[in-house]
């Protein structure tokens, strides 16, 4: 493992200072590449502590050390990409902080507060990382179980640090023993490490939104991505979807009347009506696969299971959120 005090540049002496509870190394954090200390980076560092301190002071324990604070975008398919079109921005919002075990994951928002979904992953469950690009970079991590991760929207003074400090984190972690959990959410209020699929905390019981809501909620204009909490995109697919909704009444009752007259009268009312049952269904699909992503991150209810709810969820094999 990367030791805390651990020389990164070869003519800087390793600077360590304290943040509250959180130990920075300052020669690594506020400097570019070669250990030149920039104004512009230590501004923004300061400003991601400030707003991250609560959490980070949580999660990040007493005896290890913050090494580098980078906001990216986190991963995300090319089709998601579409879906999403100006959201992609504030949905993949992330900040991603790097201490000499591991790396954090701390979705945020536009605005960059914390919206209380982390995730962690152990410099010994990654097998390689590749930083590329020039302008907007981006940083993929390679898993010891063959999966991959490209972390993207990286900024040209971040990227020339992380291909110096990543690999060389990778490297001093390799004779450690991998946990082989690789990235995994946790628990906002207890830390505990959360179970794929498994929208229940078994350390405090906390409950988080679940795809079975998901899924019942997503004929409803907007009504998935209010569930999640994503109000700018509920806003826009009430807006969209509202529309389809009264474009397919429409076709309804042209087609109720359209029976009272010819067969050729029948069959063009089916096919508007065709039309926009094939629109909302497609709507309907964006929206479980948005919603899906959301959940899969775990977001919070703040309500907790009762004991008897629990066993009941569990017999049934789901929770509700």
């Amino acid at each position: 493992m990367f030791k805390p005090d651990a020389p990164f540049h070869a003519d800087v002496a390793p600077r360590t200072i304290q943040l509250g509870r959180l130990r920075l190394r300052e020669d690594i954090a506020f400097a570019d590449k070669k250990g030149k200390e920039k104004k512009g980076k230590r501004k923004a560092a300061e400003k991601s502590t400030s707003k991250l301190q609560a959490p980070l002071e949580t999660f990040v324990e007493s005896d290890e050390t913050i090494l580098y604070f980078v906001p990216v975008k986190s991963p995300i398919s090319q089709l998601e990409q579409l879906t999403y079109g100006v959201f992609v921005h504030s949905v993949c919002a992330t900040v991603l902080v790097l201490t000499e075990r591991r790396f954090l994951h701390l979705r945020i928002t536009g605005r960059g507060k914390w919206k209380e979904i982390i995730s962690e992953c152990a410099w010994s469950d990654i097998a390689e990382v590749k930083v590329k690009g020039w302008l907007s970079a981006y940083c993929q991590f390679v898993f010891k179980n063959g999966k991959k991760a490209k972390y993207w929207g990286i900024r040209r003074r971040d990227s020339t640090v992380l291909a110096k400090l990543l690999p060389l984190l990778i490297q001093s972690a390799q004779a450690d023993i991998a946990p082989g959990v690789f990235v995994t959410s946790l628990c906002p209020e207890c830390r505990s490490r959360l179970t794929a699929g498994v929208y229940q905390c078994n350390g405090c019981q906390l409950l988080f939104k679940n795809e079975k809501t998901v899924l019942k909620l997503m004929y409803l204009p907007g009504a998935v991505h209010f569930y999640c909490k994503e109000w700018g995109l509920g806003t826009i697919d009430v807006l969209g979807e509202g529309y389809l909704v009264l474009g397919f009444i429409g076709s309804l009752l042209l087609l109720f009347d359209a029976l009272k007259r010819t067969s050729a009268d029948v069959a063009s009312a089916a096919i508007v009506l065709g039309f926009f049952c094939v629109l909302l269904s497609i709507d309907a699909l964006i929206s479980y696969a948005h919603g899906r992503r959301f959940v899969r991150e775990f977001i919070s209810t703040h309500r907790k299971a009762e004991t008897a709810t629990l066993s009941r969820s569990m017999a049934a094999g789901g929770t509700i959120g």
